[in-house]
C-alpha cells in the first residue's frame, strides 16, 4: 500500500494497548528501527529524586511531558534510515494530560473527587488549560509534519494492575476518542488494528506492504520476552531510588512524608 522511500510509522493508543509490545514486534519482524521516549516513570528519579509518577503535582507532570516530548523529538532525529517505528507519538503527552485536565491527576478517583478537586483547583486548572492548547498546537504541528501514517491500537485490553498507571477505564475511553479526533483534525492517515498482537502485526505487515524477515510468533516471542525484561529493570531501579531517598530522611520525618497533588 505505500511505497515510499521515507515513512515513519507511528504506533498509537492510550494506556495498556499493547504500543510497546506491537512496536517491538514490529520493529524485530521488519528489521525496522524503532525509536521511543523513555516512560515518565522512568524520568521521575531524575527530576524529582525520591518520588512516585502518582504523588507529583500537576506543574510537575507538566514538567515531565515536556521533557518527555523533546527527548521523543530528539530520539527520532537522530535515526538516520528513512523508516522507523514510533512506539507512541508526540501527541500521547499531550492528549494524557488533557485526559488529567479532565480527570484529575490521579484518574483512578471516582468522578464526584475529581470534579470536587476541579472546583477547590479551579484557577490552576484554568492556567493548565492554557498551558495544554499551547502544548497542543506544537504537538500537533510536529506530528503533521514528522510522521506518515499512524497504526492505531483501540482499547481491548484491562489496564495493567502494575502499580505505575494511575488511569481509569474513564481516562483510557476518553484519551482513545481524542487521538482518533485529533488524527482526524490534523489530517493524519490512521489505520485502526484490533486482535492479538500476531494478528496485529500480519494486518500491519499488509497494510503497509512490508516484509517479514522471521516467522511473526518467533518476533511476538522475543519481543515480549525483551519488554518483560526491560519493565523489571525499570521497576527494580524505581523501587531502590526510592527505597534509598526514604533511608537519607530522618526517621520522624519519614512518618508525616507527604506530596501535594496540586
Amino acid at each position: 500500500m505505500i511505497n515510499s522511500k521515507k515513512l515513519h510509522i507511528a504506533i498509537s493508543g492510550t494506556y495498556s494497548t499493547g504500543k510497546t509490545t506491537t512496536a517491538e514486534t514490529l520493529s524485530i519482524v521488519t528489521g525496522i528501527s524503532k525509536t521511543q521516549a523513555r516512560t515518565m516513570r522512568e524520568i521521575v528519579p531524575e527530576v524529582f529524586p525520591g518520588k512516585m509518577l502518582e504523588e507529583c503535582s500537576r506543574k510537575e507532570l507538566s514538567r515531565l511531558g515536556l521533557i518527555r516530548f523533546r527527548e521523543r523529538i530528539l530520539n527520532e532525529k537522530n535515526i538516520s534510515a528513512p523508516i522507523y517505528i514510533s512506539d507512541g507519538s508526540c501527541l500521547h503527552e499531550w492528549v494524557y494530560g488533557q485526559g488529567r485536565l479532565k480527570f484529575g491527576i490521579s484518574p483512578k478517583q471516582s468522578y464526584w473527587q475529581s470534579r470536587l478537586r476541579a472546583i477547590i483547583g479551579f484557577r490552576l486548572l484554568a492556567k493548565a488549560r492554557d498551558f495544554l492548547e499551547i502544548y497542543g498546537s506544537v504537538a500537533k504541528y510536529h506530528a503533521k509534519n514528522e510522521y506518515d501514517v499512524f497504526i492505531h491500537l483501540p482499547v481491548e485490553f484491562d489496564i495493567k494492575n502494575d502499580g505505575h498507571r494511575p488511569v481509569s477505564n474513564h481516562f483510557r475511553e476518553h484519551t482513545d476518542r481524542l487521538l482518533i479526533d485529533t488524527l482526524n483534525e490534523i489530517g493524519l492517515k490512521y489505520h485502526t488494528v484490533s486482535g492479538s498482537i500476531p494478528d496485529r502485526i500480519e494486518k500491519i505487515l499488509q497494510i503497509l506492504d512490508l516484509k517479514p524477515i522471521m516467522p511473526i510468533q518467533k518476533a511476538v516471542d522475543l519481543a515480549t520476552e525483551k519488554v518483560q525484561n526491560e519493565t523489571i529493570v525499570i521497576e527494580e531501579l524505581r523501587r531502590r531510588q526510592r527505597q534509598e531517598f526514604l533511608d537519607k530522611m530522618p526517621w520522624w520525618k519519614k512518618h508525616f512524608v507527604h506530596f501535594s497533588n496540586e
